[in-house]
């Protein structure tokens, strides 16, 4: 092949930049037009953490609206969002096997810099997503 036509390409995403907020909007932004049914809020601000949170699990670009929608459905903006098919949402998640809240359970509690700190629902639903995510990404494929 001709040196002239060949082209290199790199992605850096993670290593020399960071697209996680950029990434999660344009989700957010497609997740509204996809799902116009589903409340995702009127801004992808509330996301943008969470979506932090689960983001190793995003092997490519479409995983991060079907992440989207696997967190509006868990609760993360708010107690009133539908409950989804796996039934994630921050009153239920010990009750679906995904993870616990219970005052005894020391998995709720989680560390920073040294400092036991309760963990938040956003907290529970990522470990959630990161444990369960073929079961999950595959359960939204099929719909």
């Amino acid at each position: 092949a001709d040196p002239s036509s060949l082209v290199f390409c790199f992605d850096f995403d993670g290593v020399v930049c960071d697209s996680v907020d950029e990434s999660s909007e344009t989700a957010w932004r497609h997740a509204k037009k996809l799902w116009p049914e589903l409340d995702l809020g009127s801004s992808p601000e509330l996301y943008l953490a969470p979506m932090r949170q689960v983001r190793p699990v995003v092997e490519t670009g479409w995983e991060n609206t079907v992440l989207i929608r696997i967190l509006c459905e868990a609760g993360v903006i708010g107690p009133k969002v539908e409950r989804g098919p796996l039934g994630l949402g921050f009153d239920n998640l010990a009750a679906s096997g995904y993870g616990s809240v219970s005052g005894g359970d020391s998995s709720a509690l989680g560390s920073q810099n040294g400092a036991a700190r309760l963990k938040t629902g956003a907290d529970l639903i990522a470990e959630a997503v990161l444990s369960n995510w073929e079961e999950m990404r595959e359960e939204r494929v099929k719909e």
